[in-house]
């Protein structure tokens, strides 16, 4: 095999690569998902959040009397030194009144709390401490003691709106119904339109866990000084592919004009055209070896954004590089035989082990940029999830106030309609890169039809990346308008959520729904 053909291996080799211009992954710095090659439209991490703003304290009717009422009441007994204070923490809801009441010895805090932040409020007629009661009756007194006055709330919306809702909750067990409180409201709706059975059953596949509160929109915590680390090595890797790209391209260019003047020499074994041989050889090694050196630098621009991402669990991060450090250990051997290749036979076993290491990671290094992307799309709509809490708190505030908030509820169940399509899509997007990554765990040489089916998986996970980013959208567009809203009525858009009082939970500890399918696959985390 003569030199020319060598270096036009290398090229086909080099080709995925030469006319990459934008990050492999297809997500920027900023954790925006760009043009290639997963998705094609970008989906902004913060555009959920835009137009949330807090405005001033809600000043609604009834504020003045319930806190004049708490002050009057912790004087009388005795459990606070400083009852304005504490009482006007308790009206935020900055402390939590039941557990507030208990940590007093107080018996009955449950009921003392409505009495003195429910019923004494001028609340409009749908949402009145005898329909919280109703709500309170049907979660079962044990799980109503366990979580917030705005889970309550919902459910009561959830009855008012099902038909026969009560009495499909009331069929719940006490661990189930503790679930279902805990469960969004497109997810409660969704569950109130089954019948009893079929809910029964539909709640065997859900179920509560303590998560620290760090973790509850993310995999796995990263300390700052390693994701720093992680994002300069990218950023490195990022620049050295690029100069090494072009001087790929320049040595190609050096070849082809030899090649050229080689032509001339035919046989002749003069002076000028053995070194024009050496040149030629000089050249080769050096191309394979730059194609070597880019594929290092393209895999650790991958793997440095594995080390970063805190949307993928420590099992697949670590599997992941262990993966990709195999396969830059390979191409570093490749690179110094490619340097130290005296023949057109050491050039040639050079440049096919650089082939055969990118033929074995190129379908995998498919599954870990989609992989990547699928991380990105779960921390958005993780981030989504907690949003709909706050605007549900915030709405059950204004209500206390007397705050007519019908019209905000059904945009915030709308909104809660796009986030739970949007998570279902992303579910069974981890379902496919899962599959796609299973098929080349268990088949060493992939068939042509086991790469059709990779790639037909992945291309799927592509199409319900951009249908999650089409939900993303109409949610923000919804948020936005519920924001402008609760402005309109003088309400406080609150920065943290109360998500439950249970006094098992820790201070840095709350509840999330994990969802396990019977049949087993992936947990709500994208665990697999």
């Amino acid at each position: 095999m003569n030199y020319i053909v060598i270096v036009t291996m290398i090229i086909a080799l080099a080709l995925p690569f030469a006319v990459a211009q934008t990050d492999e992954t297809g997500i920027s710095n900023t954790g925006i998902i760009g043009k290639r090659p997963i998705v094609r439209e970008g989906i902004q991490p913060t555009a959920i959040n835009d137009g949330i703003q807090t405005t001033a304290q809600n000043t609604g009717l009834g504020t003045d009397a319930r806190l004049a009422k708490c002050i009057t009441y912790i004087k009388k007994n005795n459990l606070d030194r400083q009852p304005a204070a504490t009482c006007m923490k308790l009206l935020k809801k900055e402390i939590n009144c039941v557990q507030f009441l208990k940590g007093k010895n107080v018996k009955t805090p449950v009921a003392i709390c409505d009495k003195l932040f429910i019923a004494s409020a001028q609340i409009v007629k749908r949402t009145t401490n005898t329909q919280l009661l109703r709500s309170r009756e049907a979660i079962g007194a044990g799980v109503a003691e366990k979580i917030p006055d705005w889970r309550l709330r919902r459910i009561d919306s959830a009855i008012k709106n099902n038909p026969g809702a009560e009495e499909k909750i009331k069929a719940l067990t006490e661990e189930k119904a503790n679930v279902f409180s805990h469960l969004s409201r497109a997810q409660q709706e969704q569950m109130l339109q089954l019948n009893n059975a079929e809910m029964q059953e539909k709640m065997k596949n859900y179920r509560l866990v303590k998560t620290k509160k760090v973790l509850v929109n993310k995999k796995r915590i990263i300390a700052k000084q390693k994701l720093l680390k992680a994002e300069k090595d990218y950023m490195i890797a990022k620049q050295n592919y690029v100069k090494i790209k072009d001087d790929y391209r320049n040595r190609y260019a050096k070849f082809l004009a030899v090649k050229k003047k080689l032509k001339e020499c035919n046989s002749s074994d003069s002076p000028e055209c053995e070194k024009l041989r050496e040149q030629a050889q000089e050249h080769a090694n050096d191309a394979v070896a730059k194609s070597a050196e880019m594929l290092i630098n393209h895999l650790s621009k991958i793997k440095h954004r594995i080390e970063s991402e805190e949307n993928i669990n420590q099992t697949r991060a670590d599997e992941i590089i262990a993966n990709i450090n195999a396969a830059i250990a390979e191409l570093t051997d490749a690179k110094t035989e490619a340097k130290n290749a005296q023949t057109k036979e050491e050039l040639k076993d050079a440049a096919k082990k650089v082939r055969t290491v990118w033929a074995k990671r190129k379908h995998w290094e498919n599954v870990w940029r989609a992989r990547l992307v699928h991380a990105k799309v779960w921390g958005l709509v993780k981030r989504a999830e907690h949003l709909e809490e706050r605007m549900d708190q915030t709405v059950a505030n204004m209500q206390d106030g007397g705050i007519n908030t019908i019209a905000i509820e059904k945009k915030i169940s709308l909104y809660s309609q796009n986030i739970v399509d949007a998570k279902e899509k992303t579910k069974q997007a981890e379902t496919l890169i899962r599959e796609a990554h299973d098929i080349l765990l268990n088949n060493a040489n992939l068939t042509e039809e086991q790469k059709e089916e990779i790639k037909s998986k992945l291309k799927k996970a592509d199409g319900l990346a951009r249908a999650v980013n089409n939900n993303l959208k109409k949610a923000h567009r919804i948020i936005i308008e519920i924001a402008k809203d609760i402005r309109k009525l003088k309400g406080n858009i609150v920065k943290t959520v109360v998500t439950a009082t249970d006094p098992e939970l820790l201070g840095n500890e709350q509840y999330e729904v994990v969802e396990t399918e019977a049949s087993g696959g992936t947990d709500e985390k994208g665990n697999s």
